[in-house]
């Protein structure tokens, strides 16, 4: 398979693969600890990202017990820190979660 010239090769696997790099980052990518979970609940629960707020509970929006394992992994991974299980039963709203994703407590 031969590519078209469309740049570096670093561009023409991003395209081929899927993949992006720095330059090609979405713009408008949540940058606080609110946004980020925000889109991670998003994508968990199906809720509108713009509909998760800091006051909004956990359950109200539609996050069950099976969806707090799946926005566990995933922010485990988003944003590299382990997340015990007695740390999540804690959780109640939003906030609960941003405090403790912001905490020094790693």
């Amino acid at each position: 398979m031969q590519f078209a010239d469309s740049g570096s090769l670093q561009d023409q696997l991003a395209a081929k693969f899927g993949g992006r790099d720095d330059a090609t980052e979405d713009k408008d990518a949540p940058t606080t600890t609110a946004g980020r979970l925000a889109k991670l609940i998003e994508k968990v629960a199906g809720v509108e990202a713009q509909a998760v707020t800091e006051d909004r509970r956990l359950a109200d929006l539609g996050v069950d017990s099976l969806d707090r394992i799946e926005m566990t992994v995933r922010a485990e991974e988003e944003f590299g820190r382990r997340i015990d299980e007695e740390d999540v039963n804690e959780w109640e709203t939003v906030a609960d979660v941003v405090a403790f994703l912001d905490s020094d407590d790693k």
